[in-house]
């Protein structure tokens, strides 16, 4: 009802009131907006920043949808990381996995249930996915406990942090029940013995496909989330990380690949691609005028909620002008980019019949990529050609033709 609205403290007012004659909120404090817009940001379903205008992502709209709900936060809970930028607290701080993998391989390892105590007590203090064995052992040890013994031991953990962990742990493991697989119990995370091949199938897909992404910020957590299809696999890293000019992380995520994805490319000659690329950009954002006349800058890594721009302009006619790097990428893969991009900008940030368009960037230009900006309207999506040439006994960056 509010999107494409201004997120201020007046339409946060109006948001709880809307809350409130829905029966969605009794009693709540104004502060229950804030916290909601947290909830949704982390499942990837918005894009809310204060002053700017309410955005749903792909994601969102698909919740949206009838019997939407479901499914989407399904596919939400086994994509969720940690570490992730909206969750970049003291308390996350050195943890590298993703949540539900491990909730999911403790409660198959553990007779298929994690009681709530379980969870609080033993789950919740993973950081690494190799300490996941101890956890299984401690839970195994813990049921051999008499009940008076656990008793006691929990009447101590009473007076430490254990009871601020417990009355949170409702938050997170409702999170988790989130998988269609699970049982809908409140005291527990449980599988049915019907569903425990399924789960496990599901599992042993996830975890050997997945690998937890750097995001730059929130901004680009909030776009990979966004986008249903999207699965964080090593592919998946490798190009995030070429797309926001993260050499050292695209190298490392390069090195991982299997030699038969790897090509004949070596790691060194890849890492010396990616430096040219980003020495490109860098060199670019301060010399917008060598691309077209009269480009005045506005961002470079601009954040859409489809993902960062490269670098974003205005053109002396007032075009917003899309900038984008090839960076060695296939020529399908940055067309179809910057063309969601231009869309994005067209419909959430020019004012009504300002012109968007694009322009590609590349050290090369292939035959692939001429065809397919010939299959848009003349100047939506122009071609440049830069090189690195050597003048007067230094290097420099030097415009070869724009097309």
């Amino acid at each position: 009802s509010f999107e494409g609205q201004d997120w201020t403290p007046a339409l946060q007012a109006k948001f709880l009131n809307a809350l409130r004659k829905a029966r969605l909120s009794v009693g709540q404090t104004t502060a229950l907006p804030r916290m909601l817009k947290r909830v949704y940001e982390n499942l990837g379903l918005c894009w809310v920043a204060a002053g700017e205008p309410i955005r749903l992502t792909p994601a969102g709209q698909a919740y949206l949808r009838e019997n939407g709900r479901s499914r989407v936060l399904n596919a939400q809970a086994w994509r969720y990381q940690l570490p992730n930028p909206l969750n970049s607290v003291s308390a996350t701080r050195g943890i590298s996995l993703f949540p539900h993998h491990v909730v999911v391989q403790v409660l198959l390892a553990c007779n298929g249930y994690i009681t709530a105590e379980e969870f609080v007590l033993f789950v919740a203090r993973i950081k690494r996915p190799g300490e996941i064995p101890a956890t299984i052992a401690r839970i195994a040890e813990w049921r051999k406990l008499p009940e008076t013994t656990r008793t006691v031991i929990l009447n101590r953990l009473a007076k430490t942090k254990y009871g601020t962990i417990k009355d949170d742990s409702g938050y997170t493991m409702a999170f988790h029940r989130c998988d269609l697989l699970l049982e809908r119990r409140t005291d527990r995370l449980s599988v049915t013995a019907a569903n425990s091949e399924a789960l496990r199938k599901l599992f042993e897909t996830h975890s050997g496909l997945s690998t937890p992404i750097e995001f730059k910020g929130e901004p680009d957590t909030i776009a990979f989330y966004g986008e249903p299809g999207r699965q964080p696999t090593q592919i998946e890293a490798l190009e995030y990380y070429v797309d926001v000019s993260d050499v050292k992380n695209a190298v490392a995520a390069f090195r991982k690949l299997p030699k038969e994805v790897r090509g004949d490319i070596t790691p060194e000659e890849f890492e010396r691609e990616q430096l040219l690329e980003k020495d490109l950009e860098e060199y670019l954002e301060k010399r917008l005028d060598e691309i077209e006349p009269g480009l005045k800058w506005k961002g470079r890594q601009f954040p859409t909620t489809v993902g960062p721009i490269d670098l974003f302009a205005q053109a002396k006619n007032g075009d917003l002008v899309v900038i984008e790097l090839k960076k060695g990428r296939a020529a399908d893969k940055v067309f179809g980019q910057i063309c969601r991009y231009m869309g994005c900008i067209k419909s959430e940030y020019a004012k009504v019949g300002a012109a968007v368009r694009g322009i590609i960037v590349g050290r090369e230009i292939d035959v692939k990529l001429r065809y397919a900006a010939k299959a848009v309207p003349d100047g939506l999506v122009n071609l440049a050609t830069f090189e690195l040439k050597n003048a007067k006994g230094s290097e420099g960056w030097v415009k070869v033709s724009v097309e």
